[in-house]
């Protein structure tokens, strides 16, 4: 949605510059801020959801991708059970805001995956991406990054307990 946002704003600016359009500048601009408020609540509803999931968290399950014979599944898996515990992983997973794929977008499926449980289950999968941006089934925009100081934590925290994030 930032390039989206980033397009419409140049195009404004050189519409503007050679037809002197008042009202087509209007309605560019107008566009133009469309996308970046849409760019900006989707990081926002990705914060909030982060936040209700680590309230709803009793117990998390890190799974750990790779190799199995022939095709690519868990290899591995870290539960995450006691209150310090699942503090730590979400000092780790705080988002940056405004911040929905800015370092890039990729399209790996990442690693490791976390599974996010309450009481009756499984209710969400948070994926790691290259240690610095997560992606959730909590919300739909895709990538969004972590905070530099939460990307660090996560780190460490995954160093203790045996998992190597990918760069």
């Amino acid at each position: 949605m930032g390039i989206v946002a980033l397009v419409l704003g140049v195009v404004t600016l050189l519409i503007a510059n050679r037809w002197r359009k008042k009202v087509v500048f209007a309605l560019l601009g107008v566009l133009w801020a469309a996308g970046l408020g849409a760019y900006v609540y989707a990081s926002y509803g990705a914060q909030r959801a982060m936040a209700a999931a680590e309230r709803r968290t009793t117990r998390a399950v890190i799974e750990v991708q790779g190799q199995v014979g022939e095709s690519w599944g868990v290899t591995r898996t870290v539960a995450v059970r006691t209150p310090g515990e699942l503090a730590s992983l979400f000092e780790g997973l705080k988002l940056e805001r405004n911040a929905v794929g800015m370092t890039s977008a990729c399209g790996c499926t990442g690693n490791p995956h976390i599974q996010l449980c309450d009481a009756e289950g499984r209710f969400a999968t948070v994926t790691v991406h290259h240690g610095r941006m997560v992606r959730g089934t909590l919300w739909s925009c895709g990538n969004v990054d972590l905070r530099a100081e939460a990307a660090a934590k996560l780190r460490a925290f995954m160093d203790s307990k045996g998992v190597e994030l990918e760069d």
